[in-house]
């Protein structure tokens, strides 16, 4: 069984060294936690990740109230990234 943590590590291994992706963190490490998690990016490049402590109550709420929409536009993080890498050269 892999751990969330390594799972996050390798997808950013591939989408950045293999693949050469100018891209952040936040998504895989998201998406390997999964669920209502909090995440803490620290400065020595860990990531420190807990459950946000809500009541059931509220997470049914959320639940019921939370609504997602498709705009018709999408975006590449990678080009918007490569862009800001050109503009100010980090």
């Amino acid at each position: 069984m892999i751990l969330a943590d390594e799972l996050a590590r390798l997808a950013c291994h591939i989408e950045m060294d293999i693949l050469q992706e100018p891209i952040g963190k936040q998504d895989q490490i998201h998406r390997a936690y999964g669920g209502i998690t909090c995440f803490e990016f620290n400065k020595d490049d860990t990531v420190t990740a807990y459950p946000l402590s809500i009541s059931m109550d509220t997470l049914f709420d959320l639940e019921d109230n939370l609504l997602l929409f498709f705009t018709g536009f999408s975006r590449s993080a990678s080009n918007i990234l490569r862009i800001k890498i050109n503009a100010v050269g980090t």
